[in-house]
């Protein structure tokens, strides 16, 4: 496992060292890293009823071989931080929304299709939302939308019209 990074809070740290612990993370991260999709009956521990969705964008990430700067599969780092919400009993009783808001957090910015979304030279609003509505359950996409890094949006969007228009980046 990677090094903790101790200037986290105590409470962060300590989540992922349990964490790490349990057996239906370790089998998601164990799928994932030999680039297999994980049991949806070891992603529902973590994400309930929203576990179709988390399945949904494991297996597209897997798909396109989206990587991390570390070259381990993109996913990994979500599957992470959803089990550390969940750890952190961050979930309201009964509830999985945070721990899958959590897991979703870089979705939005990674699967987007920057050529259909800038398609004309402008931001097409309805392929955001449709996007959104394919990917995100309803109830998480304000909280998913808030946790999207729009800068790397801005910067996809600017790159993908640069191309089109034969520029260099």
């Amino acid at each position: 496992s990677r090094r903790h990074n101790y200037e986290n809070p105590l409470e962060i740290i300590n989540a992922r060292s349990e964490i790490e612990k349990n057996v239906h993370f370790h089998r998601i991260q164990s799928a994932i890293l030999q680039d297999e999709l994980p049991s949806k009956s070891d992603l529902e521990v973590f994400y309930g009823n929203y576990t179709d969705f988390i399945f949904n964008i494991i297996d597209i990430y897997k798909r396109l071989n989206l990587k991390r700067k570390c070259e381990l599969n993109a996913s990994t780092h979500l599957s992470r931080v959803g089990a550390v919400v969940y750890q952190l009993n961050m979930n309201d009783e009964g509830t999985y929304k945070y721990s899958a808001i959590a897991m979703m957090h870089d979705a939005v910015e990674d699967l987007l299709d920057y050529p259909k979304l800038s398609r004309n030279n402008k931001i097409h609003i309805n392929y955001y939302n449709s996007f959104l509505d394919d990917f995100i359950p309803k109830d998480l996409q304000q909280s998913v939308k808030i946790l999207t890094n729009h800068y790397n949006f801005i910067i996809n969007y600017i790159i993908e019209r640069l191309k089109g228009e034969d520029k260099s980046v």
